[in-house]
């Protein structure tokens, strides 16, 4: 019975993916991309490549504190240039994103969401969106430290107590008769009367 099932689950699997495969045409492909582009997905991750850099420049720079400035410049530059090439590049980032919202959307609401995104309400929402992100992370960050001690509470008011650790009291129970020995009493020497 277990080897029917898997069976039955791995057919299943295969099936769902052979669908699944079937449906990302190029034309969806390309409009991922395009929607990836309109809502402001790669503008945000070049957003990312300033934090990025600065993060390995610290590092080159702690190794490497000879440095001129104007190397410094280039190697800016050519960490820039790099990943903002890779974002867009063939199996980049781009490429990598398309399965994750084919897996999601059909292709009428990937073209739903292209025209919010090109409308003038969806350009403006898609700019500002990184900033509400940051923002709102800002928020939850905040709102959790604040909640963190009124959870922690609410568990221990419902975790049983730890019993103590002193020894155990004596038994209650009561005692059972004591066996009787096992070395029969010695015979009388006095006659009976």
């Amino acid at each position: 019975m277990r080897h029917v099932l898997t069976a039955l689950v791995m057919v299943g699997s295969l099936w769902i993916t052979a669908g699944r495969a079937d449906e990302l045409s190029d034309q969806k492909r390309a409009d991922i991309k395009t929607l990836l582009k309109a809502a402001g997905g790669v503008a945000s991750a070049n957003e990312m490549v300033g934090p990025v850099t600065d993060q390995v420049l610290q590092t080159v720079k702690s190794a490497r504190p000879d440095l001129q400035q104007d190397v410094l410049d280039n190697i800016r530059k050519t960490i820039t240039d790099t990943i903002r090439e890779a974002i867009e590049a063939q199996g980049g980032l781009l490429d990598q994103l398309v399965p994750v919202y084919d897996a999601h959307l059909s292709q009428a609401e990937v073209k739903e969401l292209i025209a919010f995104y090109t409308s003038p309400i969806g350009k403006k929402f898609a700019a500002e969106q990184p900033k509400i992100s940051r923002e709102a992370y800002e928020v939850g960050v905040q709102w959790g430290k604040n909640l963190g001690p009124v959870v922690r509470q609410r568990v221990e008011a419902v975790i049983p107590a730890v019993p103590s650790q002193t020894p155990a009291p004596e038994s209650s129970a009561p005692e059972s008769p004591k066996p009787e020995s096992a070395v029969p009493a010695p015979e009388s020497t006095t006659p009976p009367n």
